[in-house]
């Protein structure tokens, strides 16, 4: 089943198409009686019965479903589903927004469809219209082709640029040694420590890391530690744009690329990608990406490879960890002997 309740504690655990899970946690509210019939309306929204197929939305309807229950009893109303008057909704949706006046409707149809026990003037008042109309909103407009060519070229440009800057500092890396033997504050030692430990701070890091060991560690080293792990490590800047190429040059929906990892990437040649993902609320699907997509995944995956886990720090602290993630770990990579590989893991969200 798509979502089912638990009694004690009350909850409403929902499974999503693509395997992700949620639990709209409903215990210790002030009415309990109608929280649980609430949590049955909940629960016959999931989808394919109503609209909740993703954690978000499931999230948005749990947070509509607990302040129901609360500002209700601080109003004073003590009863059931079945209880509830078309002047104590009304006065509960007007002191509201349109986002829970949605949602706590669907709750109460939801209620309503699994126990015809609403009375019949507040199922009257459901069918009819919101008290909050919902401002009309215009339709994204499609980028020209020119818009959408000078988009491309921009991303291009950056992570071409990107990818010079980081052959050259993992060149600079080979040259450097430990700050803590070499005592000396360069380039060089910044780009083999972080090659060793992972993306570094400057503060907790590596001024903590040398201090005692290097005479003298001028402020300017802030920068140029920066300097050198930007090149090491991709910023969420760059993420981004290898996220949004990946999309333009594979035809692969947003939250398609957004939940992908290592072990949706299949190779099937020396020079062919099976990439899988799963589309909105639909299955699981997959894709032969086209030869410029495969290039720029392969150039992902050397990119995030000198990222070990720092004694330091994360890497999302230095680095920044946007929402989107591209897979970024070894067993992705292709094949030595040419046969096809499947990726077994996942090491971190880029």
């Amino acid at each position: 089943m798509p979502a089912t309740i638990t009694e004690e504690p009350l909850s409403v655990r929902f499974i999503f198409n693509d395997g992700s899970r949620y639990v709209a946690d409903l215990d210790g509210l002030p009415n309990p009686e109608l929280a649980r019939d609430l949590a049955q309306g909940l629960a016959s929204n999931a989808h394919p019965h109503g609209g909740i197929g993703t954690k978000r939305t499931a999230t948005g309807y749990a947070v509509s479903l607990r302040q129901m229950v609360v500002k209700l009893a601080e109003a004073g109303f003590t009863g059931l589903a079945s209880d509830l008057t078309r002047p104590v909704l009304m006065r509960f949706w007007l002191a509201g927004n349109a986002v829970h006046e949605r949602n706590t409707r669907m709750i109460l149809k939801g209620f309503d469809a699994v126990t015809s026990a609403l009375r019949t003037e507040v199922r009257e008042y459901l069918a009819g219209n919101k008290l909050h109309v919902k401002p009309r909103t215009r339709p994204y407009r499609a980028y020209t082709d020119g818009e959408w060519e000078r988009l491309g070229t921009s991303l291009r440009a950056l992570v071409d640029d990107s990818w010079v800057q980081h052959k050259r500092a993992l060149e600079l890396a080979t040259k450097g040694a430990d700050p803590r033997i070499t005592m000396r504050n360069s380039k060089a030692d910044m780009a083999w420590l972080m090659m060793r430990d992972g993306p570094i701070p400057w503060r907790d890091g590596y001024r903590e890391y040398a201090r005692g060991h290097i005479e003298s560690i001028p402020r300017k080293s802030d920068s140029q530690l920066r300097q050198v792990r930007e090149a090491l490590f991709p910023t969420p800047l760059v993420q981004y744009a290898y996220m949004i190429l990946l999309g333009m040059y594979s035809g692969i929906v947003p939250d398609g690329i957004s939940d992908l990892c290592g072990e949706d990437v299949e190779w099937a040649g020396d020079s062919t990608i099976l990439l899988s993902y799963v589309k909105g609320r639909t299955s699981r699907e997959s894709v032969n990406i086209p030869g410029r997509a495969v290039r720029l995944l392969e150039r992902w995956l050397q990119f995030s490879e000198p990222a070990p886990a720092s004694p330091m720090t994360n890497a999302a602290a230095c680095c920044g960890s946007p929402t989107a993630r591209m897979p970024d770990d070894r067993s992705a990579r292709r094949p030595r002997t040419g046969k096809s590989a499947v990726a077994s893991s996942t090491r971190s969200a880029w």
